[in-house]
């Protein structure tokens, strides 16, 4: 594969030369003794909060795992991002560089186009999401039979709208049905959190 090719060197030592203020390098020791250092870019939020860019420049080669999954919709819950305006940042950090090669940790060698697509995706679910929210009225959920659990059924409720929306555009791309339920989910709290909205009137009274 173009990544086997590219990082051909056998790696048998990580040391993390410098991994604050986001940049640094990384060096490591291959087997052949040699000493190779790589830029890295840190951005704060991904993937997990020390998600880092590698980047290979002789062969324009970028390593970013668990963030853009090429060829499919992004694993369950976003990869179990725990910021998503941070995954957003961090994916236009990786656009930002030098590269025509990206090992993503999973599947297929991505390409800048699949670093859009995801950037696209998270748009489109978040519009989708904020528009559920003005639609589904959360006072339908709070009740006696639903005391304690009325605001996971209202999220599940408008994850629901937002998977009907997105499958016209999604709904043929591998993982769809298997993930994006949690993408809903998680962009519910994620608008809650962050984004202001008109919510949408209990069309009955709460009891």
């Amino acid at each position: 594969s173009p990544v086997g090719t590219a990082t051909a060197d056998t790696v048998q030592h990580f040391a993390v030369a410098a991994n604050s203020g986001g940049s640094g390098w990384l060096v490591w020791d291959d087997l052949s003794a040699r000493v190779r250092a790589v830029p890295l870019v840190t951005p704060p939020f991904g993937h997990t909060r020390d998600n880092s860019i590698v980047l290979v420049p002789r062969e324009r080669l970028a390593h970013n795992v668990d963030v853009v999954y090429p060829g499919r919709l992004p694993a369950e819950r976003l990869g179990q991002a725990e910021d998503l305006r941070g995954l957003e940042m961090a994916l236009q950090e990786l656009l930002a560089q030098r590269w025509d090669l990206l090992n993503a940790g999973h599947g297929c060698v991505g390409v800048h186009a699949d670093v859009l697509f995801v950037l696209g995706y998270l748009g489109e679910l978040r519009h989708a999401t904020l528009h559920a929210l003005q639609q589904v009225p959360a006072g339908d959920f709070v009740h006696d039979a639903m005391s304690y659990n009325w605001s996971k059924a209202h999220r599940d409720a408008v994850a629901d709208q937002v998977i009907r929306r997105l499958r016209r555009r999604y709904g043929r791309i591998p993982g769809f049905h298997q993930v994006a339920a949690t993408h809903a989910q998680q962009m519910y709290w994620e608008c809650q959190l962050h984004y202001r909205y008109e919510p949408a009137r209990a069309k009955r009274p709460a009891r």
